[in-house]
């Protein structure tokens, strides 16, 4: 019996568990509503502000971005006091905001030339309950004071949860700032999250935090998820060529980082890529990340050859939607990822694609590849049925291996974070998908 076979085995016993455990409920779909696609910079202002209203367009809207858009002037009464003018009005909503250009290549949103100063998109999850996800868009010559690109200001921490920000499949260069491309404000006892996936930051410049700033004072608190990222020749005229960590007088900064690359990012105070300011600075940054100098953390240092290798490796591409599921992992080890649906369905590395649109887009490292990590994905694009659904995370083969590997799971409803579990052994766990 061959290895697919028996891992097809494998997979249908695991399943068949699982579908006894799964309590059933009536069929229904959660989706989107009000969503929209535009094709110049005043149909997204529009659908920006549409999307904003929540008594008219509540829960996740999607904006389809047909083509490239530059923008020449930034939205009318937008600009906050002292951080500068954004592009669009301030995301106050859950919005998902996606390129879906006719030739599947990122959607880009550029500054135009001779344009004013200003960011892109200002996230508000203080005053508001503003929710970002970018999918596949280009952000390119940003200018404003903090946050050259994106600003998310915090949510309170009682609400500390949810994720305010997720990049997946984009691509943020030649951006400009005083501190950061992208920055992450808990100020005065708020907190932000953020999750950074299969996108790269490239050639941006600032003061302090070439590529990100997170800022932790005033007791804040910032939760950074980085995986299968890339952080490259990115500039700070300070300190902090890519990451600068700002935590005197915060209670916490967190980076977990997976199968990402920091090379060639450089400060003006010395060859430091990531610097902390304040003791209460966690880095997660272990052996399945690589970088050239320092290493933020414990990434594996290489050379510049073996930096410039990996760079001609286009990055895996995840899918996002309505629903997805992630499991990441640090070791050559392959794992399993199965989701079982309310009707009993199954999707996995043997069933792709499910009849109501679920499907597995990334399957990692069978049979034993050399990925030094990997990442598994599950998608529902636009709906998914409402209901009980379980996971099932399992090591297949450790290839090699000495022990398990140490493994995440994130599942998103609706762009939210509803279940996040770390691990080493085979588990299962349950989530719900609400009517709509």
């Amino acid at each position: 019996m061959n290895m697919k076979l028996n891992k097809n085995i494998h997979t249908l016993l695991m399943a068949a568990i699982l579908i006894i455990s799964v309590s059933f409920v009536s069929s229904g779909t959660a989706q989107a509503s009000c969503d929209a696609e535009v094709t110049d910079p005043m149909q997204l202002t529009e659908a920006i502000n549409r999307a904003n209203d929540e008594n008219t367009c509540p829960g996740l809207n999607t904006i389809r971005l047909l083509n490239d858009l530059a923008v020449d002037t930034p939205a009318s009464n937008d600009n906050y006091g002292e951080v500068g003018a954004n592009a669009f009005p301030v995301i106050t909503s859950n919005i998902t905001i996606v390129g879906a250009t006719a030739d599947a290549a990122r959607a880009t949103i550029s500054r135009s030339s001779g344009a004013p100063n200003f960011r892109f998109f200002f996230v508000e999850g203080n005053n508001h309950d503003g929710r970002l996800i970018l999918d596949n868009v280009a952000l390119t010559g940003g200018n404003a004071q903090r946050g050259g690109a994106i600003f998310v200001n915090g949510t309170p921490q009682s609400d500390s949860t949810d994720v305010l920000l997720t990049v997946n499949n984009t691509l943020l260069t030649s951006n400009v700032s005083t501190n950061g491309t992208i920055l992450l404000n808990g100020i005065r006892d708020l907190s932000a999250r953020a999750s950074i996936t299969n996108s790269v930051l490239d050639n941006n410049q600032s003061g302090q935090g070439g590529a990100i700033y997170n800022d932790a004072r005033g007791n804040g608190m910032i939760d950074l998820e980085l995986a299968n990222s890339r952080i490259t020749s990115n500039q700070a005229s300070m300190e902090g060529g890519a990451i600068f960590n700002n935590q005197a007088g915060g209670r916490s900064i967190t980076i977990n980082a997976t199968d990402t690359d920091f090379f060639f990012n450089t400060q003006g105070r010395g060859d430091v890529q990531c610097f902390n300011n304040g003791a209460g600075v966690t880095f997660n940054i272990n052996s399945s990340n690589r970088a050239t100098s320092d290493g933020c953390g414990q990434a594996t240092v290489g050379t510049e050859q073996e930096a410039q290798e990996i760079l001609q490796t286009p990055l895996r591409v995840l899918g996002t939607g309505e629903v997805q599921v992630t499991l990441s992992w640090d070791s050559q080890a392959d794992m399993d990822l199965v989701v079982t649906e309310p009707n009993g369905e199954i999707i996995t590395h043997s069933y792709l694609e499910s009849t109501t649109g679920g499907r597995l887009d990334v399957d990692s490292n069978y049979p034993c590849e050399t990925n030094p990590a990997g990442i598994e994905n599950v998608v529902w694009t636009n709906s998914a049925p409402s209901g009980s659904y379980t996971v099932q995370v399992s090591v297949y083969d450790l290839c090699g291996a000495v022990s398990n590997p140490n493994w995440t799971l994130t599942v998103r409803v609706g762009g939210r974070i509803v279940l996040e579990e770390q691990g080493s052994t085979d588990n299962s766990f349950p989530f719900t998908v609400p009517n709509s």
